[in-house]
């Protein structure tokens, strides 16, 4: 008996590209909650519902962000794994900025705006002064001087 009807068989391909893509973006949000300490260094992950949010945030981000970044950056003819690393690093340094954002904003609440000038000043001043107790010029902290010294 023939299969007249392989309208089904069409969708394979995209089915398979879709796994894939899923795979690199679970694997970038592993490496997210790596990153978060979420996962300790004995590999152990204690799942709880703010660890359950931030993985599905991190692989809901890379799969919606990889297809607009790759559009905006005009990259939409890479195989399918280079895509896969853009959807690691996505899902792994989104998570991460967000989280920067997220901080920032509870950080200020709660605060004027000229108290919020005055912290940026402070922080600007603050790194301003811890470079010029450093005189890079000097030999002493050239890491390639240091590099040979050692060799020799």
């Amino acid at each position: 008996m023939p299969i007249d009807n392989v309208g089904w068989l069409s969708l394979i391909p995209k089915i398979l590209a879709f796994i894939l893509k899923l795979f690199f973006a679970i694997l970038g949000a592993g490496v997210a909650l790596i990153f978060s300490g979420d996962i300790g260094q004995d590999g152990r992950l204690n799942l709880n519902k703010n660890v359950a949010l931030k993985l599905t945030f991190s692989v809901f981000l890379s799969i919606t962000g990889t297809p607009n970044a790759l559009r905006y950056l005009e990259l939409q003819e890479i195989t399918e794994t280079e895509k896969g690393l853009f959807y690691i690093l996505i899902a792994t340094f989104g998570l991460l900025i967000v989280g920067i954002c997220y901080r920032a904003m509870e950080m200020l609440k709660g605060k004027t705006f000229s108290e919020i000038c005055i912290e940026i000043k402070q922080a600007f001043f603050a790194i301003q002064l811890a470079n010029k107790h450093v005189d890079y010029s000097n030999p002493k902290y050239d890491r390639r001087s240091q590099n040979r010294k050692n060799k020799e």
